[in-house]
């Protein structure tokens, strides 16, 4: 008879640790220079039961997410697909009968410097042109908009894009100002003037979405001295709002005495308590209101205001209560919702002060939106 006794070699083996793993849709890019590209991309949350073990179980959450109507995916080692799967970062690639891939890896994937043009090899930034050129492929009336680290410097017709970064990187600013990438403008009498994105230097890269000319550094610095605690989320509506509104009567005891003890200052941190996932963090400031605000597929907007009665934000979901029914009785001002979002919210302390960040999908929209305090 086998010996089940704890420290035996016949005993289940149990682990509570978790890790990441990264999925995502193959999808034909709309990037020149690219025929396939890393689509619904999500960052997926499993047990660390071992390397095949956590693979398959990131596959069918994944799966359960976007409802594949065959969902019999197995890894392959197909070379042309799995070069694929590696070449964007990810560690294998997975088909189901229907033809689906999909990039499985633990990794961060990995993102491309620079926005290629059709004649320009892989991974190189983008070359300046000439005023020619640029007049060529735009028209005459196109200007430049030069990026960088004193601002954004809009430039007249007529100018070659080395010509217009010379003169961003030129006395009173000298060495200071450095020009990161160009936009390429056209004027449009009836509304915004289209942009597109132009030369960009090493070490920066364009945001993901290609109707974006926001430039980002491709290492960006680590934060310094700064506390934060990030929520990933996947398809929920979040809740930003103070939790004493929500969290009510043993379990804000529990919280109190398990989470926040007796600090003066609660610094970011994950929670989970009664049914709900929250990162939360003291304001600093005390009671306070905060406007939310960003974009939402590039356009900027409001996306509402928050309020603090005791001294606390979170942002939170539920994993069975609605969200609208809990708050229904607190006016409007004092909580903003974020509907089917999916991707990632920072609550950040750092220079003496309390921000909120997100940025992913909402309701199959591209969202980024940050808080500032208002009263």
């Amino acid at each position: 008879m086998a010996n089940n006794s704890k420290g035996s070699p016949s005993a289940p083996v149990r682990s509570n640790k978790t890790l990441w793993v990264h999925v995502a849709t193959e999808g034909l890019s709309r990037k020149p220079g690219f025929k396939y590209e890393p689509i619904e991309k999500c960052r997926l949350e499993v047990p660390d039961t071992g390397r095949e073990a956590y693979m398959r179980a990131a596959v069918e959450k994944y799966v359960r997410i976007h409802k594949f109507r065959c969902d019999a995916f197995a890894p392959t080692d197909d070379h042309k697909l799995v070069y694929q799967a590696q070449s964007w970062g990810y560690d294998q690639a997975w088909i189901n009968a229907d033809g689906f891939v999909l990039f499985v890896g633990t990794r961060e994937p990995y993102v491309r410097p620079g926005w290629l043009d059709d004649n320009e090899a892989q991974g190189e930034p983008m070359k300046m042109r000439s005023a020619e050129e640029l007049e060529e492929k735009y028209g005459r009336d196109c200007y430049l908009v030069v990026k960088g680290s004193h601002g954004n410097l809009s430039l007249p017709r007529g100018m070659s894009e080395k010509e217009a970064v010379r003169r961003y990187e030129a006395p009173p600013y000298g060495r200071a100002n450095r020009a990161y990438a160009t936009v390429v403008c056209i004027p449009n009498p009836y509304g915004a003037d289209k942009q597109h994105r132009g030369w960009i230097t090493e070490g920066y890269r364009w945001a993901e979405d290609p109707d974006s000319t926001e430039v980002l550094p491709v290492n960006p610095p680590k934060p310094m001295d700064d506390d934060m605690a990030v929520l990933d989320v996947v398809d929920k509506d979040v809740v930003i709002t103070d939790p004493c509104y929500f969290v009510k009567d043993e379990l804000w005891s529990d919280l109190c005495e398990k989470w926040l003890g007796d600090a003066s200052r609660v610094k970011p941190r994950l929670v989970e308590i009664g049914g709900a996932k929250m990162v939360l963090a003291s304001t600093i400031y005390g009671d306070w209101m905060c406007k939310l605000e960003g974009t939402r597929n590039g356009e900027r907007c409001r996306f509402g205001t928050f309020t603090a009665d005791a001294g606390m934000v979170c942002a939170a979901t539920f994993e069975k209560a609605d969200p609208h029914g809990l708050l229904a009785k607190l006016p409007a001002s004092c909580w903003t919702v974020i509907r089917q979002f999916t991707g990632r919210i920072t609550i950040k302390h750092a220079r003496n002060e309390c921000r909120l960040f997100g940025c992913g999908r909402s309701e199959g929209r591209n969202v980024q939106f940050e808080s500032a305090q208002i009263g």
